[in-house]
């Protein structure tokens, strides 16, 4: 899209990439000037129409992290869940006359 391969991207300022965004979606206001704002607002609306493709903002480390957070509440969840159905089965084994 901006004649730039995967590295150069992510090599580049941000700057420059708006830069180049501005210009390649005419984003250009009188005398030259770039709309770097209208630019922004461009990335913005592709970004959440998905026309950029798949997106995620984290890293594979962030994500990872995450993940395993997830994983561990996962299990406590579950853990609290057993116990309470324990509790609930002796509840109702010990209530007497409802059988």
């Amino acid at each position: 899209m901006l004649g730039l391969d995967a590295a150069a991207i992510g090599a580049a300022h941000d700057d420059e990439l708006l830069e180049r965004i501005a210009r390649k979606r005419g984003a250009v206001m009188s005398g030259g000037r770039l709309n770097l704002q209208k630019a922004a607002e461009i990335v913005l609306t592709d970004l959440r129409s998905a026309s950029l493709g798949r997106v995620t903002l984290e890293t594979p480390e962030e994500f990872e992290a995450w993940l395993a957070a997830a994983r561990v509440q996962e299990k406590l969840r579950a853990e609290r869940k057993a116990e309470q159905r324990k509790r609930d089965e002796r509840r109702a084994r010990n209530k007497p006359g409802e059988e």
